[in-house]
């Protein structure tokens, strides 16, 4: 039996205003991690991004996705904490559906493969059953003592 998913949420090394992730709700230790995102209604983000007629932009959802796998890496070993997590590729992205403030986010992300340092996850988030966003993530997860 792997950590419990609600322990692993303080390992995110992002805090508010820049946290996308509310609570860890399913964790497979070095393979899969469930997340959700209640995206608010008054995010500052929404000012300038369709005033009117909100929409969470694309590279949030995909910050939220890199986030949920940074903390699939830190549930793995937390000793990366001390580290730093880079974004390195993205293939594969597709926008599926609109996302708008008050709705939530389920974020899955799943690991593909691993060679050291350079983890390939597969990323999707969705809303209620309705895929929103699809990514294949390239992370480049070094220790602060091998930089």
């Amino acid at each position: 039996m792997g950590p419990d998913p609600a322990s692993v949420l303080p390992l995110l090394p992002q805090k508010e205003p820049r946290s996308l992730i509310d609570r860890v709700t399913a964790l497979e230790s070095g393979a899969a991690l469930t997340a959700t995102y209640l995206v608010p209604d008054d995010a500052s983000w929404f000012a300038g991004h369709f005033p009117g007629d909100p929409v969470v932009p694309g590279v949030v959802q995909l910050d939220a996705l890199v986030q949920a796998a940074g903390l699939l890496a830190l549930a793995d070993d937390p000793a990366l904490a001390d580290g730093k997590l880079l974004l390195m590729g993205l293939d594969r992205v597709r926008f599926r559906r609109r996302v708008s403030p008050g709705e939530e986010l389920t974020l899955r992300v799943s690991l593909v493969s691993r060679r050291g340092p350079v983890w390939k996850l597969d990323a999707k988030a969705s809303v209620g059953d309705d895929p929103a966003t699809e990514a294949r993530l390239l992370l480049n997860i070094t220790l602060a003592d091998a930089r």
